[in-house]
């Protein structure tokens, strides 16, 4: 834990979003996945769009960055059940020389894993509301406590002195080091008494976020199931538009670019759909 002395809006452990239908719902944008995950959609622009762009996204992709090539290369052990088989059946397009005749072969299968990702999708997100009526609550509970505890160390803390500001960062991320020794630890409090509030306050934040840090790990594990099974159907969308342009289906292809900028837009597909049909149609 990083201390800041001359931050008034200080982050602590219970920082974040509350809780709610709308974080369940996995924005796809702000999902971090890590080193863990191997493809990522380096869509900048997509959060600045609106429902309409998605509806008229261009009849390459726009933004597209994944296709067949990167899926194919991927490293399959980091991929889901669902992208595996997919990754299966891009090779098999991939390597084929007559692109309209392998997608043909490979067609059926592909909208079949797509279906099972936007499936696997529905279910991690039921999943995150029923873990979320018992996980609440203790959420809710600690971030109280954090706060509480904070609000005397904000105090405390503006009274060091700027100049001495570093120094006691320095000395209080010490004292939240477990490494740091007893002894040490006891060193930097009698230097640090000239501040009388500042280390008992200090210490009663520290516990406050050590023992909401356990419910924080359940929130920030329940936030990447979602968002991981978030990202499959944006994937398999841009690599199914990739196999839909090399076999010479343009309008196909358009249309899983729309629905993969639909996805990343935080709209289900059922209603892009419902969008699309409620817009005239093009002569």
């Amino acid at each position: 834990m990083t201390i800041l002395l001359d931050a008034p809006d200080r982050q602590t452990a219970s920082a974040g979003s509350d809780i709610t239908a709308q974080l369940l719902q996995a924005d796809y944008q702000k999902t971090q996945f890590g080193d863990a995950r191997v493809i990522k959609v380096a869509d900048t622009q997509a959060a600045a769009a609106g429902p309409q762009d998605a509806v008229d996204a261009p009849q390459d992709g726009g933004d597209q960055k994944i296709g067949v090539k990167d899926l194919v290369g991927a490293d399959t052990a980091k991929l889901s059940p669902t992208m595996q088989t997919l990754q299966g059946l891009a090779g098999h397009f991939d390597k084929a020389s007559d692109k309209p005749k392998a997608l043909g072969e490979v067609k059926a299968e592909v909208e079949k894993a797509i279906g099972a990702a936007d499936a696997a999708q529905a279910q991690a997100i039921k999943d995150a509301a029923a873990e979320s009526v018992t996980l609440k609550p203790k959420y809710l509970a600690a971030k109280a406590d954090v706060e509480a505890a904070a609000g005397p160390f904000q105090a405390a803390a503006q009274k060091v002195p700027e100049a001495d500001q570093k120094h006691v960062e320095a000395e209080l991320n010490l004292l939240a080091d477990d490494k740091t020794s007893p002894a040490v630890k006891k060193a930097i409090e009698s230097e640090l008494s000239s501040q009388p509030d500042l280390v008992p306050a200090f210490n009663k934040l520290l516990a406050a976020e050590t023992a909401a840090l356990p419910v924080m790990q359940e929130v920030k594990a329940m936030q990447d199931k979602v968002g991981a099974a978030a990202e499959d159907p944006v994937v398999a969308r841009m690599v199914y538009a990739d196999m839909l342009e090399q076999g010479g289906d343009k309008a196909g292809a358009k249309q899983m670019n729309a629905e993969s900028m639909a996805l990343q837009l935080g709209m289900t597909i059922e209603q892009f759909h419902a969008l699309q049909k409620s817009q005239p149609q093009k002569p």
